[in-house]
């Protein structure tokens, strides 16, 4: 998924990311920014790789390609609402250069926290571990880490005649 994604022009500032995840309504104000976008896209792959990020808001996952300090991310979020718990939880997804694939939960309370997270490995445990002081969270390695929304499977262009 991130090879579709690098090389683009549609990828994201932290800035963006931190705008996106402050307002609101982040799939609404993703939405329009990407149908902007979509308007003014001048070749077939940045009209695809466009249409792929809308879909995955149809399907109410926000996916955003990241760039930051030149490193590129795929980070994906889907918000539901746990009635078993009765709390509010984020799923997410995060395909990073560096530390490799990242998923989990994060569980939102009136005054509290927590993550569930899941990695491919055991360097990326270690590190995240020896830098989350200030989290309560669990980190498990699992070998498959998926896609909350697989952007390469659904596409509204794929036509086979």
């Amino acid at each position: 998924m991130i090879k579709e994604f690098q090389y683009s022009n549609n990828q994201y500032s932290i800035k963006d990311l931190q705008t996106i995840l402050k307002s609101k309504n982040p799939y609404e104000i993703t939405k329009q920014d990407l149908l902007e976008q979509l308007d003014k896209a001048s070749t077939k792959e940045e009209f695809s790789s466009i249409n792929a990020l809308l879909l995955s808001i149809h399907n109410q996952t926000l996916t955003i390609p990241l760039n930051y300090n030149k490193y590129f991310s795929i980070l994906q979020f889907k918000k539901r609402y746990n009635k078993k718990i009765k709390k509010t939880q984020i799923d997410f997804y995060a395909a990073l250069e560096l530390l490799g694939p990242i998923s989990g939960i994060l569980t939102l309370d009136v005054s509290d926290a927590t993550i569930d997270l899941n990695v491919a490995f055991d360097k990326t445990k270690n590190f995240l571990e020896n830098d989350m002081n200030d989290i309560s969270y669990k980190i498990n390695t699992i070998n498959k880490i998926e896609p909350l929304y697989d952007l390469k499977l659904n596409s509204i262009l794929d036509i086979n005649v």
